[in-house]
């Protein structure tokens, strides 16, 4: 759940819902705590997007991936309620079994049936936010068994949006993003470069100034090396 932190002028607040912004959906699994360690270390705080993860999770265990992401920005990180709305420069962390999705300026939490698809699904969310956001999504698809996300990359591609994907030499397991790349997600330009800077490269427009709202933790940054990644370019 999402926990207050005193009001702040220093600090930026959540932009009006109808002012442009990009959202980056980021999908992982098995050994996904390292990629995404790795990467939201890299990330710089202030680049006015929205970042949302949507990590396999067990259904019968707490989740810690607020906590443990928290110790490696100096972005709020917060796990995501049902009707919330977005804020920039702010983690967005999706629950465990449910699945969460992206429409009308919200996250929706969805109840789903058992079954053996893991939850929360990549497709389904990224799915959502290439309807949602069209170019203004940003897909990422990391560590991972199997092949969830690949879908939601190719709607997010479809829509005009960008989509990245781990290299698959750096990741532990390499059944997600190499999917991607095999189902023709990542063309032929593969970038070794961090993540972050073919983002900031990604945006091209001014950054719009923020505004925060005070609903999510904040956390102390503790940089780490960033890990390689893919590109998929449009």
């Amino acid at each position: 759940m999402a926990k207050n932190v005193p009001q702040d002028d220093s600090v930026p607040t959540a932009l009006p819902s109808q002012s442009r912004y990009y959202i980056v959906g980021i999908g992982s699994s098995a050994g996904g705590l390292e990629a995404l360690s790795a990467l939201i270390a890299a990330l710089p705080n202030n680049l006015g997007l929205s970042y949302v993860v949507i990590q396999h999770l067990s259904p019968t265990h707490k989740s810690l991936l607020v906590q443990l992401l928290g110790r490696e920005t100096s972005m709020a990180v917060c796990e995501i309620e049902d009707q919330m709305i977005p804020q920039v420069d702010v983690i967005h962390i999706a629950p465990a079994s449910r699945n969460t999705i992206f429409k009308d300026g919200r996250f929706i939490l969805m109840e789903t049936k058992r079954e053996t698809l893991p939850k929360p699904s990549a497709n389904v969310f990224l799915t959502s936010l290439a309807n949602e956001k069209g170019e203004d999504a940003i897909g990422i698809i990391l560590s991972g068994t199997g092949s969830d996300g690949t879908v939601g990359l190719r709607e997010i591609k479809a829509n005009g949006g960008f989509t990245f994907v781990q290299e698959p030499s750096t990741a532990k397991y390499t059944g997600m993003p190499q999917s991607a790349i095999d189902s023709g997600m990542a063309d032929s330009h593969l970038y070794k470069n961090p993540v972050p800077q073919n983002i900031r490269g990604c945006l091209n427009r001014p950054l719009t100034p923020v505004v925060w709202t005070g609903s999510c933790r904040q956390r102390k940054s503790h940089r780490k090396s960033p890990t390689s990644y893919v590109i998929a370019r449009r």
